[in-house]
């Protein structure tokens, strides 16, 4: 019988929990010291490279996922991997191809994609980078997961709407606050960090916007859970947003960016915006005058979802797996 490892340099990450639960493989993630602290980098990523490598000799596996970035966690890998023979699969997330940080190391990558089996990636477009590079890829556009144990918040507002958010450079949140200004009635909780909030965000906040900070895992399922929406918005083209793939597993109407990929893979029970705050109004109040119609038809795009996916793991299976 095939034993299947699926490492992940994070502490949690639903993509790879979900991948590895669906590939039937063993999922480990592997994180030291504190999270987006670059000056830790270094120690850190020795650190969790002897962890990977006393991992990969107690399981022994025949076939080894990596999620990527950071790209240090499948060289790491990859040294194993290569002395031993045993094939790797790299998840390659939109990160890796397009953020600054990691696109100066694109030399590395291009090594790397062309020694694994093959790359997985969300759309064609990041597949092209691969096949640039002399590597193979295959597109999965992101897993439908599921929160069998979700539970709901207390003191949940008349209208919630929850803005999935980690304080990054793509991320439009100084359109958001200013939506949220024009929608007094209707209540805000902006997730991330807050370390990481420009201190102009925190400052001009409206009374009814609250900043969650970091929360656990549990809790922010249960805050989607209870919201009448989910805001999950980037500025940048070919990303995919995982956020709203997790509300619309808990079955929340989704208000996102207006990009050919978001707009092909939401297609129901979603709201496109243009990341202006006009915009994002206009779509939460299109969404909160309908919200039964929005949950309906937000069930029914996971269930097509659903299916796409089997169709897509099936076919992965064939070519990857079943070799």
């Amino acid at each position: 019988m095939s034993k299947r490892l699926f490492i992940s340099w994070e502490p949690s990450n639903s993509r790879s929990a979900t991948l590895a639960r669906e590939f039937d493989a063993q999922c480990e993630f592997v994180h030291y010291l504190a999270l987006k602290r670059p000056w830790l980098a270094p120690v850190k990523y020795v650190m969790q490279a002897f962890k990977s490598w006393s991992i990969l000799r107690d399981a022994r596996p025949d076939t080894v996922f990596v999620q990527n970035p950071p790209l240090f966690a499948p060289l790491a890998v990859w040294m194993y991997c290569g002395l031993k023979g045993i094939p790797m699969i790299l998840d390659s997330h939109t990160g890796v191809f397009l953020e600054p940080k990691w696109r100066w190391l694109g030399f590395l990558h291009g090594f790397l994609v062309r020694r694994v089996r093959v790359s997985m990636v969300t759309n064609d477009y990041l597949g092209g980078m691969v096949e640039a590079c002399g590597g193979r890829y295959f597109v999965f556009p992101d897993v439908p997961t599921e929160f069998p144990d979700a539970g709901t918040i207390d003191d949940k507002p008349g209208n919630l709407v929850l803005v999935i958010n980690s304080f990054s450079y793509d991320e439009p949140l100084d359109q958001v606050i200013e939506a949220a200004r024009a929608l007094p009635d209707v209540s805000f909780a902006v997730t991330g960090d807050v370390r990481r909030c420009p201190q102009e965000l925190l400052d001009q906040k409206p009374d009814n916007v609250r900043y969650t900070g970091f929360v656990s895992r549990s809790d922010y399922v249960s805050l989607l859970n209870s919201a009448d929406a989910a805001v999950v918005l980037t500025n940048e083209n070919y990303t995919m947003q995982r956020g709203a793939y997790e509300a619309m597993s808990l079955g929340v109407p989704i208000v996102t960016s207006d990009w050919p990929l978001l707009r092909d893979t939401f297609f129901k029970g979603t709201c496109h915006t243009d990341n202006t705050a006009a915009s994002i109004v206009e779509a939460l109040q299109t969404i909160l005058s309908d919200k039964a119609g929005y949950k309906s038809a937000i069930a029914e795009l996971k269930r097509e979802r659903r299916a796409i996916w089997a169709r897509k793991l099936e076919q992965f299976s064939n070519q990857y797996l079943d070799v």
